[in-house]
């Protein structure tokens, strides 16, 4: 038997619809709202005190200096690994693999790792027709997800 065995405890999602662009939120609002989320399905008072390590895909859709960092701050989350991934369309497939070797390695648990927000899809449309139109007559939303 394994005694590392690395579990799901919880995940977390948030969707930001605005009519307006003036109206949306900061990413790491989003990512914090979505984190917050993912300790809450957890069912874990104490979960954030123990993260050892967050980990943040790049963002294209704001510039921070340290957004792992910013993350955990905004989350109580005691001194640990904070990584931050570069730019690529593998960078979520990297930083899935590089969490699963750490996890097969018996590193650095528990692990907060936000997904990078994405186009919420408009109520009634089609996969191709999502918003990414950018005309400032479009609604606009962002969809964020985090695991823990």
């Amino acid at each position: 038997m394994r005694e590392r065995l690395p579990i799901l405890v919880g995940v977390g999602q948030c969707t930001h619809r605005i009519e307006e662009l003036a109206a949306a939120r900061e990413p790491l609002a989003l990512m914090e709202e979505a984190a917050h989320a993912a300790l809450a399905d957890a069912e874990s008072a104490v979960l954030a005190q123990h993260i050892d390590s967050v980990r943040v895909v790049n963002l294209l859709s704001a510039v921070y200096e340290d957004p792992a960092g910013a993350l955990a701050a905004r989350l109580d989350a005691p001194a640990g690994e904070r990584l931050y991934t570069a730019l690529g369309g593998n960078a979520p497939q990297w930083l899935v693999n590089r969490t699963a070797d750490d996890l097969a390695a018996g590193r650095g648990l528990p692990f907060l790792f936000p997904y990078p927000p994405l186009p919420a899809p408009k109520p009634h449309e089609g996969l191709l027709e999502q918003s990414w139109k950018g005309s400032a007559g479009d609604r606009h939303g962002v969809r964020h997800a985090m695991s823990l």
